[in-house]
């Protein structure tokens, strides 16, 4: 169970790395943090699982 659950964060970061100039136009037109990870959480289709998480937080 933990192996698939470490799998659904990492097609996550797979899907960021495959967009990241739009994930970066999306974070920086962020008024704020939590702005950026809904818009993330939107564009993307994340789940809980796999939200947002800024290491600059």
């Amino acid at each position: 169970m933990k192996a698939k659950a470490r799998a659904h964060i990492l097609e996550a970061i797979v899907i960021a790395i495959d967009n990241l100039d739009e994930v970066i136009k999306i974070i920086r037109s962020a008024k704020n943090t939590s702005m950026a990870k809904a818009n993330l959480i939107l564009r993307f289709e994340f789940d809980d699982a796999q939200e947002f998480r800024p290491f600059w937080t």
